[in-house]
């Protein structure tokens, strides 16, 4: 979905980073038919955002039917996470240090698990409780300048 503050500016700027990744040939990435894989795509759009000072959703990027997601970070629990998502997460487990879970959910069960790793993507900086990383279809993220490790920063749009 496009932020009603900037109609086309991050949109082309992904249209951007999407082509560079292409044309860079990632060698070992994306998916077997050669496009780029949901985290791929997230990652690229994330970028793209925080060059433009866009926001981005993941509407956008994850391209499956899904009702709730959430930025799981390190430190959260497995149960706090289900209750949040109000889903089941059978085979939840937190995410290895220095890697960050993205959940999809519809109708209560995970449909998509991405990991993405904190050095590109950081939504875990300065410690947002687990509300502030759980988000709908059309929920905002402003994605931020880097941190120290390159990271760009993802906060969601109150």
């Amino acid at each position: 979905m496009r932020s009603a503050r900037a109609p086309h500016r991050w949109t082309a700027a992904l249209a951007v980073a999407l082509a560079a990744l292409a044309a860079a040939g990632l060698a070992g990435c994306g998916s077997a038919s050669g496009a780029p894989t949901t985290a791929e795509r997230l990652v690229a759009s994330v970028r793209a955002a925080a060059k433009d000072g866009g926001t981005v959703t993941m509407t956008s990027v994850a391209h499956l039917d899904w009702d709730r997601g959430a930025f799981v970070c390190p430190a959260d629990s497995v149960g706090a996470v289900g209750k949040a998502l109000d889903a089941t997460w059978t085979d939840g487990t937190p995410p290895a240090e220095g890697t960050v879970d993205v959940l999809l959910t519809s109708a209560g069960e995970v449909v998509q698990t991405l990991t993405i790793d904190l050095s590109s993507v950081d939504p875990c900086t300065g410690g947002p409780a687990l509300a502030d990383r759980t988000f709908g279809p059309t929920t905002e993220f402003a994605a931020s300048a880097s941190t120290a490790g390159g990271a760009v920063v993802l906060t969601r749009v109150p």
